[in-house]
This record gives structure tokens, sequence and C-alpha cells, in this order.
């Protein structure tokens, strides 16, 4: 007897819970109660209980306000295919090779410095380059994707164990594979190249660029020349390809507010990209800014 009042009772809270969740008009409502998610899918506000998961498309439940549906950016896909995409192919050359490669796409564009420098304890290499054009006034900077057998491994290691560090220009958590090689190629001679850009032509807009461990080194540099004041946040465009997931919601969160012109572009199927894995609806790591 006492058995079947409980279980009744179980089933009553569920109800009311239920009802609770499904009063909810917006995203950002649903999630500010407690036991409720948002179903990116049906747009319905639900339950956290157990018969309304569906393992089949994690992506679709939705439980705090950053992961919310929003409307998306003035995304150019010419841009992305025919510049965006020119620049971070160029970066697996060194200078010459790049500057040939830019003579052929970008009319204008000329390479004003290059960085490659150790990033890991097997001494895998990440690099970078900056470019300025006159001729549509920008400023570029682009970062070179994994390379090599040893540096995916050493860097899918890192994602795996969750490895983060606190970002020290804003706070929040990176991952350290990311936050070392930005650190790296930035005292290197990259931060020290954008500002001087920056005072030199100051009107100039900031394109950044990468793929996979770039796209994330991409996305730090642009924030950090945004926080540092060398540009002005709407001023900075960053498209990244393949970039895998780079930090936390807190690092997430202050991207999209001082970058706001920001493309992640991924394939579906694309493993690197969905890495590190969310373990589960509480889980505040394995963000990337919102698009």
């Amino acid at each position: 007897m006492a058995s079947c009042v409980f279980t009744a009772v179980c089933f009553a809270l569920l109800g009311m819970a239920a009802a609770s969740c499904g009063n909810s008009a917006t995203c950002e409502s649903c999630v500010a109660q407690l036991g409720c998610f948002f179903n990116a899918v049906t747009n319905a506000c639900q339950s956290k209980g157990l018969f309304n998961i569906n393992s089949s498309n994690g992506t679709a439940f939705v439980d705090r306000a950053y992961d919310c549906p929003r409307p998306l950016a003035d995304y150019d896909d010419d841009f992305a295919r025919n510049v965006a995409y020119v620049y971070a192919a160029a970066s697996n050359g060194n200078v010459q090779e790049i500057q040939a490669c830019l003579n052929n796409r970008i009319p204008g564009a000329v390479v004003v410095s290059q960085y490659t420098v150790p990033c890991d304890i097997f001494k895998s290499n990440c690099s970078g380059y900056v470019a300025l054009n006159h001729e549509n006034e920008t400023i570029t900077v682009v970062f070179r994707g994994t390379k090599g057998s040893t540096q995916f491994y050493y860097e899918a290691i890192n994602l795996i164990l969750y490895l983060d560090k606190e970002v020290p220009f804003f706070g929040g958590q990176v991952f350290s594979y990311f936050l070392n090689a930005f650190q790296l190629l930035w005292d290197a001679g990259i931060g020290e190249d954008l500002e001087e850009l920056s005072i030199l032509y100051p009107y100039y807009e900031l394109q950044a660029f990468g793929h996979s461990l770039g796209g994330s080194l991409a996305s730090l540099t642009a924030l950090a020349a945004v926080k540092k004041n060398y540009f002005h946040s709407d001023n900075v465009l960053l498209y990244t390809f393949g970039q895998p997931r780079t930090g936390d919601v807190k690092y997430a969160t202050e991207h999209d507010e001082n970058v706001p012109n920001s493309f992640r572009i991924v394939h579906a199927e694309d493993l690197v990209s969905q890495a590190p894995l969310r373990l589960g609806y509480y889980q505040t790591t394995a963000y990337h800014h919102r698009y």
C-alpha cells in the first residue's frame, strides 16, 4: 500500500513539473525553471523527466539560456568560401607560399609576418601569420590547423581529459592546449603586430581566420584584441572552419559579447568539431562561440 502511495505521489509531482514547464512561452523562461529544458526541435518546454529524453538528438535539449536559439548574424557564404577559406588554407605554407596563394585569390593582400613556435612537450609546431590589405582596409590574422599525428593525439588527450586553464585577460576556462598555443604565438609577435597595426590603421577591420586548432586560436586572438582595446568589437570579423569546442560557457559568453560577428563553420559529421563531448545537462565546459 505504501509503495503504491509513493508511486502515485511521484507521478503526481512529475505531472505538476511537466505542466509547469509547459506554461513557459520562451526558451529563456523555460530554462529558468528547475527541472525544465527547451526542446529546440519541437520549440516546446518540457520536463527533464525520464520519459522526455530522446538520446538520438542531444543537441535538441537546451537547459541554459546561452544555448537558446537566436537569430543568425549576417553570415556571408561567398565570403567564407572565397576569402576566409583562402586565407586559412594558405596558412599551411611558408611566407613565400602564403603570399603566392594570396596573390592568386586576394587582390592587395600582403603578408606582414609569420610566426611558428613549438607548442607542446613533443615540440609540435603551431603557426600563424598576419596580413595587411590597403585595398579593402583590413588587417588579417590567420592560424594553421593541427599538423601531424603526434600533435593531433596530444591535443585530443587534452580535450578528452577536459584539461582547462583560466584565461588571464578575462576569466573563464579554455582548454589548456589552445590557451598555451595562443599565448606562445601572441608573445612571439602576433600580439605586438596587431597592436602596432591598429595604431597605424585605426579604422581598418580585423579579420581572424583559422582551421581546426587554428579556429580556436583565431577565436582567442579576436577576443584578446578586443579586450586589450586594439580593435572595437564592431570592427572584428571571425570565421573558423572545423573549430573544436574551445572552453567553458563563461568563455563563450564573453566571446559573443565582445566579438559578435563570429561564425564557426563545421561539417555535421566532423568529430573534431564535436570534441570534447558534453556529458550531461549541467556540464559547463565544452563550448565554442555561439555561431
